[in-house]
């Protein structure tokens, strides 16, 4: 799992500097907002957009008491509902981005 995740961190941060290149600008919220994931997509083969957490079309799963138990970090905590508000989508080698 450490290695697929290095693998994907690597891919992450290759587009990041990518997109940082061509629109030229600081890399912060100030500079992207909301407009990152469409932005980050653009730069994978993406197999299906996630909408927002609010508008989720199947790609967030969620305890019946809408918790996120099955979302965890590389050291195992999970993961906070509301860093998902910004929406994802699911690149082509099936790796989801929120």
């Amino acid at each position: 799992m450490e290695v697929a995740f290095k693998k994907q961190y690597s891919i992450l941060k290759q587009a990041i500097w990518q997109i940082k290149n061509e629109e030229g600008l600081d890399f912060s919220y100030d500079s992207y907002g909301s407009n990152f994931k469409r932005i980050l997509a653009s730069k994978y083969i993406t197999l299906k957009d996630c909408g927002s957490i609010n508008t989720n079309i199947g790609c967030v799963i969620t305890n019946e008491n809408e918790a996120f138990n099955h979302y965890k970090g590389l050291g195992g905590n999970l993961i906070v509902r509301s860093l998902f508000d910004d929406g994802g989508f699911i690149a082509n080698d099936g790796i989801a981005f929120f």
